[in-house]
């Protein structure tokens, strides 16, 4: 059986791509318009950290958004 991963086919991708920067865009603008000179290396080195954080979670909240839009919903658990 093949993975999610091995199977995810090139327009996959880039429909994670296009929501991970839907759902990043507000970041980047803030990122954007915020004056970066006044702030120490420690307060960057910590922002830094936060935005890789930050893109690592939303590229797997993408993930698993497009494939379970293009999938379906998991079916299969035990009913209570």
């Amino acid at each position: 059986m093949a993975t999610a991963a091995s199977s995810m086919d090139k327009r996959t991708k880039i429909e994670i791509i296009g929501l991970m920067l839907v759902l990043v865009s507000p970041l980047l603008i803030a990122l954007g318009t915020f004056h970066w000179t006044t702030l120490p290396l420690v307060e960057l080195l910590i922002i830094g950290i936060m935005v890789i954080a930050i893109t690592i979670g939303i590229t797997k909240i993408a993930k698993q958004l497009v494939l379970a839009i293009k999938e379906g919903a998991d079916t299969d658990y035990r009913e209570r």
